[in-house]
């Protein structure tokens, strides 16, 4: 069934995987995607692109860009929002200028500033006003705040969605397992702090195969693979080993074991660049201004990318992935026409994982179909270790920074830098205070706000 999809923020990462997906997929061709940037011509030219590639490939779904975001929410079925509040390079900047008062090293709440949580709640509430039957899919960070916000505000049908839950491949890898047919996995927690809490393959548990490898080969495997490692290798880092160890014998995945959210990086993985260079490999930098300047490097490389591209002197096969592993089209697929999957997404708690809170977006196995998205209550069980020491204090941190959000009030976002220990090292409340003048500071709209 053909459907109009409406992407909110022109990001080249997003829009090249869902552009290669949705048009090899069969159930929704001829569908419309309307494509919102706050810089028109950007979002225009990745348009342009994207219409060109598909028309390459004989598609008849079409893009399109559109000047204002009620175009891209107004009649979609579903709404994506890949959009970055300000920008990485507005990011990196604040976080420069917070390390270079406080001392500390690596971002303070780096994924959750003022601006993005502003932006994730306008887009929901444009959903709620202009069509609140449509399904939000939220592509950026930060998930488990952004989430709980908007659901707990407007209501909406709300999915997030992430990648790194793909990472349990990596291990699969490392262990020979040739078919990943045979393999089952159970990963589910809180977003970027999630937890593979079943693993078999060939119906035989895995995990004592997977604990025998590490105590036999991962120093060799990482000394070996460590002078190649960048920031993309950390799902078989000494990081993820040691929370291994810590959580009684689970592995962390995808973006958990390189979190530096103040539950996992109170072990000191982000102390400064010899600790992230012993932890993850000599190639890692992307919590330290070098790394930061890659990012956005990369950034303005994606935009480049398009604009070659529109101009026919890039191959367009070297732009557009083959058919990816994103879950993205999958759950589009299984909504639009009900067939059911099982999709690994970000929704409302609501009784899914017991001892957390049922407001808090949480992350798991759900069955996607044309209800949408729907986990069982209490069909996930979650350690008493891994819950007690990350997930209870990974909830904190989320909640008490909606409860800052949605009260404006400054001691409660006080209270939510100080459940980091790196602000608590520097030097508690003072330094707090500093980090929330730099931010005030570079944001008038957040002065405002907490005014």
């Amino acid at each position: 069934m053909a459907e109009q999809i409406g992407f909110f923020g022109a990001s080249g990462l997003f829009v090249q995987a869902i552009t290669a997906d949705l048009i090899r997929e069969p159930l929704l061709e001829g569908s419309e995607v309307l494509i919102y940037d706050l810089d028109f011509r950007h979002a225009d030219t990745v348009a342009a692109v994207c219409q060109i590639y598909a028309k390459h490939r004989g598609s008849k779904t079409t893009f399109r860009a559109v000047p204002i975001p009620e175009d891209a929410i107004t009649n979609s079925t579903f709404v994506l929002n890949t959009a970055m509040a300000g920008g990485h390079a507005r990011r990196a900047e604040v976080c420069k200028q917070i390390a270079d008062t406080t001392g500390i090293y690596g971002p303070v709440e780096a994924h959750t500033p003022f601006s993005q949580l502003s932006l994730m709640k306008y887009v929901g509430e444009l959903i709620s006003k202009h069509n609140p039957q449509a399904t939000l899919i939220q592509c950026s960070n930060p998930i488990p705040e952004g989430g709980t916000l908007i659901t707990q505000e407007t209501g909406i049908k709300f999915i997030g969605v992430c990648h790194g839950y793909r990472k349990w491949e990596q291990i699969a890898g490392v262990l020979g397992m040739t078919n990943l047919e045979y393999a089952h996995t159970k990963i589910a927690g809180i977003n970027h702090n999630v937890w593979l809490l079943e693993f078999m393959y060939k119906r035989k548990d895995a995990y004592p195969w997977l604990k025998q490898w590490i105590t036999d080969c991962s120093e060799t495997w990482f000394n070996y693979f460590s002078p190649k490692a960048g920031n993309e290798d950390y799902q078989l880092s000494r990081a993820a080993f040691d929370l291994f160890d810590r959580s009684g014998g689970y592995m962390p995945i995808g973006d958990t074991p390189r979190a530096s959210t103040p539950d996992l990086s109170r072990f000191g993985y982000h102390k400064n660049a010899i600790a992230e260079q012993r932890w993850y490999g000599k190639g890692w930098g992307a919590e330290g201004a070098t790394g930061r300047k890659k990012l956005a490097r990369w950034r303005n490389a994606q935009r480049d990318t398009f604009v070659l591209a529109q101009a026919g002197e890039l191959d367009l096969a070297d732009i557009f992935p083959s058919r990816t592993d994103w879950q993205i089209v999958p759950i589009i697929t299984s909504i639009s026409s009900g067939q059911p999957s099982t999709q690994i997404v970000n929704i409302r708690n609501n009784g899914a994982i017991p001892g957390l809170s049922d407001r808090l977006v949480i992350e798991g196995p759900a069955q996607v179909d044309a209800k949408g998205a729907t986990i069982e209550t209490g069909s996930i069980k979650i350690p008493a270790k891994i819950l007690d020491q990350f997930l209870l204090l990974r909830e904190a941190q989320a909640l008490a920074h909606v409860d800052a959000f949605t009260s404006r009030s400054r001691n409660k976002l006080r209270e939510v830098l100080l459940l980091n220990h790196k602000v608590r090292e520097a030097g508690g409340q003072k330094v707090a205070d500093m980090i929330i003048d730099i931010w005030m500071d570079s944001d008038s709209d957040m002065k405002r706000h907490y005014s």
